[in-house]
């Protein structure tokens, strides 16, 4: 099989329990609320500033199959599409999401790609070997319990045609470093995550090679002190949106910082 690459800037859950949180999470309300903070399109931090760096990494070509892993409400499977060209697949957990992804594809502008999207776990998905020229997995693979990272970067190597690329940007966390703040705050939002080594293993014991680590670390930082002003700037309409007591704490008393 000829060689694979896999891009990590930092650093889907499965389960019930995770299933029921983002679907909490992702109410209608509250995608239009992380909209407006993210950009049209995204539910995450730093969405379309991400999207137009991470991107051209993929070296996509007009028709490339890809499978967004995670896509949320399919802003950077839109991106794929109208500025590559590119026939895009995300498959998220919140039927929510989903839905939200549907109506904003029926109005998008792709130009010549494509983007779809099904509600399904991506580790009971099954699709046929050598079905796709990439696959992203864009702040999800920290969702996943321990247990089902390995087994997803391996059906992710098992579903990418020779010479096919993964593409994983996530948050990673100092290895052997640990506070109770954070702790608890990994707890509260079902974040499981890893140090970029490993990650980097992970992705290699699946199968990968030419495995390429960046840590954007300093690009993250730069970008969430961008948002944090913009949420200081919209504080009250932010805050009649995003009502829960976690999300007030979160976004708008921040006492932990780490990345």
């Amino acid at each position: 099989r000829e060689s694979k690459h896999h891009f990590v800037s930092h650093m889907m859950a499965s389960g019930r329990e995770e299933e029921e949180f983002f679907s909490e999470l992702y109410s209608e309300e509250r995608i239009a609320a992380f909209e407006k903070l993210s950009g049209e399109g995204y539910i995450g931090s730093q969405g379309q500033a991400v999207t137009e760096e991470i991107a051209p990494l993929l070296r996509l070509k007009e028709g490339d199959r890809v499978l967004d892993v995670g896509s949320g409400i399919g802003g950077f499977a839109f991106y794929l599409a109208k500025n590559f060209g590119a026939d895009v697949l995300g498959l998220d957990v919140s039927s929510d999401v989903i839905r939200a992804a549907r109506r904003r594809a029926a109005k998008a502008d792709l130009g010549k790609g494509r983007a779809t999207f099904d509600e399904i776990d991506v580790m009971k998905v099954v699709f046929s070997p050598a079905t796709f020229d990439a696959v992203v997995i864009r702040s999800a693979l920290m969702h996943f319990p321990y247990k089902n990272k390995a087994p997803t970067l391996k059906r992710a190597f098992e579903w990418l045609k020779p010479g096919g690329r993964l593409m994983l940007n996530d948050m990673c966390t100092v290895q052997d470093i640990s506070f109770p703040e954070l702790d608890e705050h990994m707890k509260k939002r079902h974040w499981y995550l890893l140090s970029l080594s490993e990650c980097q293993q992970l992705v290699e014991n699946a199968g990968f090679r030419c495995v390429e680590i960046k840590d954007r670390y300093e690009t993250y930082l730069r970008l969430i002190n961008e948002e944090i002003v913009q949420v200081e700037d919209r504080r009250e309409e932010l805050l009649r949106a995003l009502i829960s007591d976690m999300w007030k704490c979160y976004w708008f008393k921040p006492t932990v910082s780490f990345h």
